[in-house]
């Protein structure tokens, strides 16, 4: 699809659902600068979307700043309203000053969404992310927002040959029950790290992986597997190349989207579209492995 008919794909969502309230762009692991980075730029300022959420892994090499990889994203006139630690950055403290982040850990509502984002890399820290987790689901006023996502960096399941969600076992052990006390109160979760772009079902909270803009690791050929208190299933998983995501929600209808698009030099796909709502996952057609 040329960068005319994406466009035209967009205008035509946005006439048909006026009630649209949230267009946000989504990926994780895109902290260097090479040309797919580049592309995905270009994919999402082609397509008009103006805020961006970043899963983690913003910087890669230890000899660059933040600015040498991000500053072409700020003159593109993007902003960064969500952004999860990863494993590679440089530190906690840079990471926070560069996207001024207002914490390690924190919540953020960017229009009808209220984004809880987490540090899944900090051992030191689950317990107090834990309170503050625990504290912002029992906030007074949360039912006027209507829509909640999780995000943070490190799966808690996957089907990753490079990665094991026990990498983060004392996190993920910690925050695996809450996730399931407070599914129904839960529209997603937004993850990184295994480089790819997925969609799971943990229980029936929807799992998106958006992590695959530099480089792509390969995904195990089974369709679901058990972590402690979870049964996980593998609803969709996209072949190698960079991607993103966009999610868009709309509240009057309480429905989500999450659309996969998948970016070849200057062309866009949207190769994935799933509609959230109720806890529910429904895949479009477009969704062929």
């Amino acid at each position: 699809m040329s960068k005319i008919g994406m466009l035209l794909c967009f205008l035509v969502l946005i006439m048909a659902s006026p009630s649209r309230a949230l267009n946000i762009a989504i990926f994780g692991d895109a902290g260097r600068k090479t040309e797919s980075v580049a592309q995905v730029l270009q994919s999402i300022v082609d397509s008009q979307v103006k805020d961006v959420a970043l899963v983690g892994d913003n910087l890669y090499d230890m000899n660059v700043s933040y600015g040498d990889v991000w500053d072409d994203w700020f003159s593109k006139d993007l902003r960064f309203p969500v952004v999860a630690i990863g494993n590679h950055r440089l530190s906690y403290l840079h990471e926070r000053e560069y996207f001024r982040m207002p914490a390690e850990y924190y919540a953020q509502t960017v229009e009808d969404v209220r984004f809880i984002v987490l540090n899944s890399d900090n051992a030191e820290n689950v317990m107090a992310q834990r309170d503050f987790f625990l504290k912002e689901m029992a906030r007074p006023g949360r039912s006027e927002v209507p829509f909640t996502f999780i995000v943070f960096h490190h799966p808690p399941a996957t089907l990753s040959e490079r990665h094991q969600w026990i990498e983060k076992k004392h996190f993920h052990d910690t925050f695996r029950p809450l996730l399931l006390q407070y599914r129904n109160q839960i529209n997603g979760l937004f993850v990184g790290h295994d480089h790819v772009a997925a969609i799971y079902s943990l229980a029936d909270i929807p799992l998106v992986v958006s992590g695959a803009v530099f480089e792509f690791f390969p995904i195990k050929t089974v369709t679901s597997e058990v972590v402690p208190g979870f049964s996980v299933k593998s609803l969709w998983t996209y072949r190698p190349g960079p991607h993103w995501v966009r999610l868009e929600t709309y509240p009057k209808t309480h429905e989500a989207y999450v659309h996969f698009i998948k970016v070849e030099g200057k062309e866009s796909k949207v190769v994935c579209s799933v509609l959230l709502k109720s806890r529910q996952i429904a895949l479009k057609r477009n969704c062929q492995q």
